[in-house]
């Protein structure tokens, strides 16, 4: 008999994030409209100077208004919450500050490589996303490691880089750390997530089994936006999983 498919998305974006656009009730009623089984919200705790100003996740009021919403949908939708830290391994101080606080699932990540800076488009700026990763993996400390392949999303050139995966991916195994299946690129009309179905085909020939998959939403509308086109292409051998008070979970 054929296990339910759990409908996820593991990372949105509310106005507790800088560049959220939409409120935590605001998802929540259009993930029960899209049939959304598990909605985690992993607003961002952002400290990178690109930022311009050092963005601080309010924590407090983010918690009391969870705990209240998850009250008051509880049967209906489950909530979990979570939060997405950029670049722990730099702001150790900070990331360990906020990793006391009772989240279901942190997700690591990194948003821009040198600030973004375009010259590195000649290709050799997925080098120096990959090291940063590995450096930001062997820090650990957080569940899910988010759009590994991110610089493909800012327009950056991708060049063969299946050794420095590798490396990625044996770490994630080592760190019980799961690799993240981001459906952005889906929305801006890219033609594969991040990191794409051939780089996971690479982690589950090293091993891997499980992933997340989440829009990386900042407004409600898309929140489960592209489920089943990942569900439909997930390698053999790959299963998806969320996180509940920071356990691995693959049933309801």
């Amino acid at each position: 008999m054929n296990k339910k498919t759990i409908k996820m998305d593991l990372h949105s974006h509310t106005t507790y994030s800088y560049d959220g656009q939409s409120t935590m009730e605001e998802y929540i009623k259009q993930a029960i409209k899209n049939k959304v089984d598990v909605l985690c919200f992993t607003d961002h705790a952002e400290l990178m100077s690109w930022f311009k100003n050092f963005y601080i996740l309010r924590y407090d009021k983010y918690f009391d208004e969870f705990r209240r919403l998850k009250e008051k949908y509880e049967g209906k939708i489950k909530l979990l919450i979570g939060m997405e830290f950029g670049t722990p391994n730099i702001l150790k101080e900070e990331f360990d500050y906020a990793s006391k606080y009772d989240f279901d699932m942190i997700i690591g990540s990194q948003h821009r490589v040198i600030d973004g800076n375009p010259a590195f488009d000649d290709g050799s700026v997925s080098k120096i996303q990959y090291e940063s990763t590995l450096l930001m993996l062997e820090y650990g400390g957080f569940d899910v490691l988010g759009h590994l392949d991110v610089h493909k999303r800012y327009g950056f050139k991708v060049v063969d880089s299946t050794d420095l995966e590798k490396e990625v991916y044996k770490l994630c195994l080592k760190k019980g750390i799961v690799p993240e299946i981001n459906t952005s690129t889906l929305r801006m009309g890219m033609s594969e997530t991040m990191p794409n179905m051939k780089s996971l085909e690479l982690y589950r020939s090293l091993g891997g089994k499980f992933v997340t998959v989440g829009t990386d939403s900042h407004s409600a509308d898309s929140v489960g936006a592209c489920f089943e086109q990942v569900e439909k292409t997930l390698p053999n051998g790959i299963e998806l999983c969320y996180f509940e008070k920071r356990k691995l979970k693959t049933e309801l």
